[in-house]
């Protein structure tokens, strides 16, 4: 079991902007360049460099050469799923602060859900419109 220090320093290492940036765009299961994952943080090369180092080192993204390039990829399972939940429950502690809930989207009449939020299609609803009017990333 990790220390808190860990827990801590794991914590701050995903929370950096560019590097959560990162991150997201690794999450579609593709391999990604340092050049790529730059653009998607809005970061210099250079800059996406340092970052992809400290990620690497964690082991939270591994790299792989092929030819000249260097492609990074989330490193697990695990690492991904933790990475997934981190974003469905930063999306739900924001629509909850805008007064909305999570529903599953279906072709039955929408209902509120307290399951796994990986199971099921989900979109975040005003309760006041009953629509979509608030913010959902769409997350997997």
């Amino acid at each position: 079991m990790g220390s808190t220090t860990d827990f801590a320093a794991l914590a701050a290492l995903m929370g950096d902007p560019a590097r959560a940036a990162m991150l997201d765009a690794l999450m579609d299961g593709r391999a990604l360049t340092a050049t790529e994952l730059a653009r998607c943080a809005g970061v210099a090369p250079q800059t996406a460099s340092s970052h992809l180092a400290k990620l690497n080192g964690a082991g939270l993204i591994t790299a792989s050469e092929q030819g000249r390039y260097r492609y990074y990829r989330i490193s697990s399972p695990a690492v991904a799923g933790t990475i997934e939940q981190l974003w469905t429950l930063s999306d739900e502690l924001a629509a909850a602060r805008q007064g909305c809930k999570r529903v599953v989207v279906g072709p039955e009449p929408a209902t509120t859900i307290s399951l796994a939020p990986s199971q099921f299609r989900s979109r975040m609803v005003s309760p006041s419109a009953g629509t979509s009017s608030c913010r959902w990333r769409g997350r997997r």
